[in-house]
């Protein structure tokens, strides 16, 4: 379950497991539940197009570890993905099948995935070898928050970077100028694979651009 202002979202574990968007309009306040995600007892029912409770909810005095909570967001990812979020019922599950390039960019969102869905990765890239794009550039935007980080470590100063597989290869003032080294140094049918951002230097937020 997760808490804001206006409504409530909770993970409810179905088999599949499902996402519903759950109204609050029945008094359910946030300082009833302090720790977050929480399992309940409730009833859910349908209300005028939207998902409601039937006003009586019993948390369970329970917290989760790590793990579980790794789990728990693996599957809300997933769900999502497949089903997108509830907010009628009844709810018949009827997967909706999302683009290859997207069900790659989930399946690369970050390492636990990676590990997870590795052998659908490789599926997906030997069927059409054209996702080798998007596997790289999402790669590279992954391989980009730890290089940002060693660069803050060591005090690197504003730049622009580009890498690929993981490695930088080319940097400049300028984004520009780094377009201009990379088609010097780098094969023209990779270049598509060459992931480029912004380090704003330290202390500062970088980007993609």
């Amino acid at each position: 379950m997760r808490l804001s202002e206006d409504d409530v979202k909770l993970f409810y574990k179905l088999n599949p497991a499902l996402l519903l968007f759950v109204n609050l309009r029945l008094g359910l306040r946030k300082e009833m539940f302090p720790h977050l995600p929480i399992m309940v007892d409730t009833v859910l029912m349908p209300f005028k197009h939207h998902v409601i409770y039937d006003g009586f909810i019993a948390p369970y005095s329970m917290t989760f570890g790590g793990g579980i909570l790794c789990n728990f967001k693996t599957s809300y990812d997933e769900a999502k993905a497949k089903f997108g979020i509830i907010t009628n019922l009844p709810f018949e599950p009827e997967e909706k099948r999302p683009s290859d390039s997207d069900l790659l960019k989930f399946y690369l969102k970050n390492q636990r995935n990676r590990e997870i869905y590795w052998e659908e990765i490789q599926d997906l890239i030997y069927d059409d070898p054209g996702l080798l794009v998007v596997y790289h550039q999402e790669m590279g935007k992954s391989y980009s928050r730890s290089i940002k980080k060693r660069l803050r470590e060591i005090g690197v100063k504003a730049a622009w970077f580009a890498s690929l597989e993981g490695i930088i290869i080319a940097n400049g003032k300028t984004k520009k100028e780094v377009e201009t080294n990379l088609k010097q140094i780098v094969p023209a049918d990779r270049l598509n694979h060459v992931y480029t951002f912004q380090f704003k230097g330290v202390g500062k937020k970088s980007s993609r651009l």
